[in-house]
């Protein structure tokens, strides 16, 4: 909790629950103060934070706010581990583990940030261990209801690192939808940050979408049969094999 007011320090911070979506009670785990002086942002703990950047009422973060530590969550997306995409393991995933799906025109992988920002890029890792290329598009909201799209990638064929820039705008929810995959019928994405934390990513490919209708030679990085990986995705309730 912080105020941009100098002269205005709350003594007497009291929360409020208003919406459960389990049942009537609203449920706090912990409150943490802070307070600014001289420019910077002072912890109960003693410990200095640079004040962060406000624009139009709303942080503009400088770190990566899509991340477990800063109480983002994955809200939709199938995974063996429910913030994979979250997580910051940009190394640690295989055919099996360490990326979020959604089977193409079905659902999407939804991340909600723990507050409102004002950002202006993001940043995305698709599933790499082969050669197929993704298509896709990122819608963001502040309330569920009302999304402006800011990447339409629906007409190239991506892979591997993905930098999306845009207008800065306020964002609490980002969605990602698969629209193809060239080797079979699930979107895979291993990471995600809001915002970018490089805005240079080498080895990101994005082509125009000529050759939708073709099929592709996948060589796995891992000397593995792709084939002997996919799965029909008639189950959606476990993560779908590459």
């Amino acid at each position: 909790m912080w105020s941009p007011h100098l002269h205005g320090v709350p003594l007497f911070p009291r929360p409020q629950g208003t919406h459960n979506t389990v049942n009537r009670v609203f449920h706090a785990v912990s409150l943490e103060c802070k307070h600014v002086g001289g420019g910077v942002v002072l912890s109960l703990e003693g410990a200095e934070e640079p004040f962060p950047e406000l624009e139009e009422g709303l942080v503009v973060p400088r770190e990566n706010v899509a991340t477990v530590a800063q109480s983002a969550y994955v809200v939709e997306g199938v995974s063996r581990s429910r913030n994979a995409l979250i997580n910051g393991d940009t190394a640690k995933y295989d055919w099996d583990s360490g990326y979020t799906c959604h089977q193409l025109g079905n659902g999407a992988i939804v991340v909600q940030l723990a507050q409102p920002y004002r950002v202006d890029s993001m940043r995305l890792l698709l599933w790499d261990c082969d050669s197929r290329q993704y298509s896709y598009y990122v819608e963001v909201s502040v309330d569920q209801q009302n999304w402006n799209m800011v990447a339409d990638k629906r007409n190239e064929l991506c892979r591997s690192w993905q930098l999306l820039r845009f207008p800065r705008q306020p964002v609490v929810f980002v969605r990602i939808v698969g629209t193809h995959n060239t080797a079979n019928e699930v979107f895979h994405c291993v990471h995600f940050e809001c915002p970018a934390q490089c805005l240079e990513t080498p080895g990101s490919t994005a082509a125009p979408a000529t050759s939708k209708q073709g099929s592709s030679t996948n060589t796995d990085r891992r000397s593995s049969s792709s084939s002997s990986h996919d799965s029909d995705l008639s189950q959606q309730k476990q993560p779908q094999h590459p």
